[in-house]
């Protein structure tokens, strides 16, 4: 993006609204530096930790914004616009601070390599992408429930097992072209519902088939509100996104170009709500961003899925959403929430995790080496930023530390329904347990990357990383009712997840006194790790339960939330693989193969999503056997393994 003038360098450089405000921006969303005045408005300034709360600032954006592309030419497709608005411009530079130095325009790798990039310029991964049709009526297989009653030909639920991606046509040629400036979606010229009994219809269908994958809506709420004012909802995103839901499932013409026009019209409400109506349309937005990330993701459009949980990651910060579980809320937040009925606020809490577990899936399948902690959308759970960090670097902590990972792990992974925060769907606990696990891999990423670190506080760290890693080993081993297939696979993989992990901590400062998985032990500072055979052999006797679980469980199969769980498990493989002796390596190479097979199975029915993840996982397979990333040092355990 081409600015009038030139880029100010990082934090230094303020736009004049949070300048005269006191405010700062914070570097995970659009920074100051790149408004650049009031030309380009800081539209999410978030409150100084040194000034009293006074609440989310909101600028409106200028007119002529909308107007800006990417690309200069007219004849060049850009992914950002793809339903019919630029996405680039509420990401342009800063997606990520993890990344790259705040304030600073620059592309997002995965790792030192560089094997994945994002930039400004999408066009190079369009055709590595792909359109998967007839998606949602897998639901009803994996939940139990009979398939709805579309009015559409049943053959557009078939899928070819012969040919799971030559079939399948470019998903570009099924999206408009960019509209002009002079037919952006205004209140004056707007879609037309249909009938209302045809609406009611689809509503009814979407409740039935799809939403109780990701229950962020309060059904008889939504009914009663749809029933006494159709066209007032409609104002809103949520209810177009539905019916181009609906209209996704047949892969006709006709109905394929229905869903373009919904969405692209619950796409262009979302950009005007989320820049103009913020706080009187919070619920309806999160919901509609929620499906918007999901259809593109199972859709094989990964950058344009990640761009809208971007979009939404940045509401939910300004709107301090990401703290809504947090315990030490602010006095606005507080407020917000008692002013809204318990509905609406469950509605807005069930939104935060199903958008946070979006996150770890498009990561994990896009291959991005982001950090598999809580960082992206701040959950907090069990425990706050700030008695982490105090646990994160203190001996003394480590106890407590343990205490709220031991109960929330077993009351998570037994499914106990006792339990305050197990509330049935199995997401839930995939989520949660993930933030927990992600955690501790946050301990081990910040022991290999901080070397300012003495030898005592390095202890110390590995001291809290085997104690939260031997508290879900155990959990994970534990005897207790799963609440279903998906848990008893999720409990599996996480014990060979935390067996592997123990393996893969390298280059402890000297020998270990302190009860350390042996493996962990070493000559010198930067001396090789010794390989336990004891400890690989309870980690590959983990993975090959976790496989064979994978393959028996073809109920599970047909949930896309578990092709993350199968990539991590091949990539975590061939890293242990690596650490082998001869002997062992032949029979790691059969796991490996066993669930990339696996990742086949999910491909008939998730072609889109599963596609970039396959090239993912045979390239990193290749690179680790071919020895060229083995010694490298960036390379940690996560959702995402890279």
């Amino acid at each position: 993006m081409s600015l009038p003038t030139p880029l100010g360098k990082g934090r230094k450089t303020a736009c004049e609204m949070c300048r005269a405000r006191k405010r700062r921006c914070d570097g995970r969303l659009p920074s100051c530096s790149l408004c650049q005045k009031a030309r380009f408005r800081c539209i999410y300034a978030i409150r100084s930790p040194h000034a009293p709360d006074s609440g989310v600032m909101f600028h409106s954006v200028p007119r002529d914004i909308g107007h800006i592309r990417t690309n200069e030419g007219p004849s060049q497709t850009d992914a950002s616009v793809s339903f019919g608005y630029d996405l680039s411009r509420y990401l342009a530079g800063d997606t990520d601070s993890r990344q790259h130095s705040v304030g600073m325009a620059g592309p997002l790798t995965s790792d030192s390599s560089g094997s994945s990039e994002m930039s400004y310029n999408f066009n190079d991964a369009l055709p590595r992408q792909r359109q998967t049709l007839g998606w949602m009526q897998q639901f009803p297989a994996q939940l139990d429930m009979s398939s709805p009653e579309f009015d559409v030909d049943a053959s557009a639920f078939e899928h070819s097992s012969d040919a799971p991606f030559g079939a399948i046509d470019n998903w570009q040629s099924y999206l408009p072209a960019p509209p002009s400036t002079t037919t952006l979606p205004n209140e004056a010229c707007q879609t037309q519902l249909p009938s209302r009994e045809r609406v009611l219809d689809m509503v009814n269908s979407f409740f039935s088939a799809q939403h109780q994958l990701l229950p962020s809506v309060h059904r008889e709420s939504f009914m009663t509100r749809l029933s006494k004012d159709m066209v007032g909802l409609s104002s809103g995103p949520f209810l177009w996104v539905i019916l181009a839901l609906y209209c996704s499932c047949n892969k006709s013409e006709s109905m394929q170009a229905q869903y373009r026009t919904w969405m692209q019209t619950a796409h262009a409400k979302l950009e005007l709500m989320s820049t103009t109506r913020v706080r009187t349309n919070t619920t309806n937005m999160l919901q509609a961003s929620v499906w918007m990330v999901f259809d593109a993701y199972c859709r094989g459009d990964v950058t344009n899925a990640w761009l809208l949980l971007g979009r939404a990651a940045q509401l939910t910060s300004a709107l301090g959403l990401d703290r809504i579980d947090s315990k030490r809320r602010t006095a606005r937040m507080e407020s917000e929430l008692k002013s809204r009925s318990d509905i609406e606020v469950e509605e807005r809490r069930k939104c935060m995790w199903c958008l946070a577990l979006l996150d770890r899936l498009i990561v994990s399948v896009n291959g991005l080496a982001l950090s598999m902690d809580d960082r992206y959308f701040h959950v907090d759970f069990p425990l706050p930023d700030e008695e982490f960090q105090e646990a994160q670097n203190s001996i003394e902590d480590v106890e407590y530390l343990r205490e709220c990972y031991t109960s929330e792990a077993f009351d998570l992974l037994n499914g106990n329904a006792t339990s305050a925060m197990v509330m049935k769907p199995s997401f839930e606990h995939v989520l949660k347990v993930s933030v927990i696990l992600g955690r501790a891999l946050a301990i081990q990423n910040s022991i290999r990357h901080d070397e300012e670190i003495t030898e005592e506080q390095h202890l110390g760290k590995l001291r809290t990383l085997e104690s939260v890693l031997n508290t879900f080993c155990y959990a994970a081993s534990a005897t207790g009712e799963a609440t279903g297939p998906t848990t008893s696979l999720m409990r599996l993989w996480l014990k060979m997840l935390t067996q592997c992990s123990k393996l893969l901590m390298l280059h402890p400062p000297g020998p270990s006194t302190l009860g350390l998985c042996k493996c962990l032990e070493t000559s010198s500072p930067g001396g090789s790790a010794k390989i336990d055979t004891e400890c690989v052999r309870a980690a590959t006797s983990a993975a090959t339960a976790f496989s064979n679980a994978l393959k028996g469980n073809l109920l599970a199969l047909n949930n896309p939330f578990l092709l993350p769980v199968a990539c991590t498990s091949a990539r975590m493989l061939t890293l242990l693989r690596n650490q082998m002796h001869e002997a062992d390596r032949e029979r790691v190479r059969g796991l490996i193969d066993e669930i990339l097979r696996v990742v086949d199975h999910i491909a008939l029915k998730f072609p889109g999503a599963a596609a970039k993840a396959r090239e993912t996982i045979m390239q990193r397979v290749q690179e680790m056997e071919h020895g060229t990333r083995r010694n490298s040092l960036s390379c940690y355990i996560g959702l995402d393994c890279e």
